[in-house]
């Protein structure tokens, strides 16, 4: 007895009792329906015109209803001109007191930022400053070239919404503050008794806080108003006479305007 006989017997009784039951079927396009090699998942389904269209008529206005959650998201790239200056730290030994911090300067960043809602954003941030190194006492004063880097992130809190024109903000945030001295050392520099200025490199974390407000010129451009302060210890590149200590927070002011991109 062939082996195959009794699932063939089934496989053709269960198909006449499926033909029967369509042509029971009240309608023809009910019929041609439960005909469909749609409704048989384990045959090749075919892609006919009739189909494809059906197909995309339905997932249209799927597509309009529901978009994607990246398209609630705006990106924006933007770039920064500035002048900074510095609050500056206190230095002490003995009855002898000074200050260390840095002359006013040009400054460059730029930064790629994200609205992540209606009145949420998020910024990474760069900065690049030249400001020179600066002890002082009394009436004198030394000088020492200098620069730093500065990487960060800030979190920004809108006052108005993404489609208003006028967005005044309030932005908190953090990073890593690279101070570079890159001046030529001296074998003897005034105020020595105090600090030197040194050819040093040293990275330190820095916070910052601020606020600014952005004006929407176009569809996809943007012009800000901005001041940052963004706050570090002293950096060894003023390196403490022994019996001096160097107290307080470096203080680095940074106004700037800007101009962006969004898409």
């Amino acid at each position: 007895m062939n082996p195959l006989a009794s699932p063939l017997r089934a496989g053709a009784a269960l198909q006449a009792q499926r033909n029967s039951t369509l042509d029971a079927a009240p309608g023809a396009v009910v019929r041609e329906f439960l005909r469909s090699p749609w409704l048989l998942p384990t045959r090749k389904r075919p892609m006919t015109r009739t189909t494809l269209a059906s197909t995309i008529l339905l997932v249209i206005p799927l597509l309009v209803a529901a978009p994607p959650a990246a398209a609630q998201n705006r990106f924006e790239v933007g770039g920064l001109a500035l002048v900074t200056a510095y609050r500056s730290a206190d230095v002490a030994s003995g009855p002898r007191v000074g200050s260390v911090g840095f002359q006013p300067g040009p400054s460059a960043g730029g930064f790629l930022g994200q609205t992540m809602g209606n009145r949420l954003g998020g910024e990474i941030r760069y900065l690049y400053s030249q400001n020179d190194l600066k002890l002082s006492s009394g009436a004198t004063e030394v000088k020492f070239a200098g620069r730093s880097h500065l990487v960060g992130y800030d979190l920004l809190v809108y006052a108005t919404g993404r489609d208003s024109r006028i967005r005044p903000y309030a932005a908190a945030g953090g990073g890593l503050k690279i101070y570079e001295g890159t001046g030529a050392e001296q074998p003897f520099q005034p105020l020595s008794n105090l600090a030197l200025l040194t050819q040093t490199r040293e990275a330190l974390p820095a916070v910052d806080f601020g606020g600014g407000v952005k004006f929407q010129a176009t569809r996809n451009m943007a012009i800000r108003f901005e001041f940052r302060d963004y706050l570090t210890n002293v950096p060894r590149v003023f390196d403490a006479a022994p019996g001096a200590k160097v107290s307080g927070l470096l203080h680095h002011w940074v106004p700037a305007v800007g101009f962006s991109f969004s898409w």
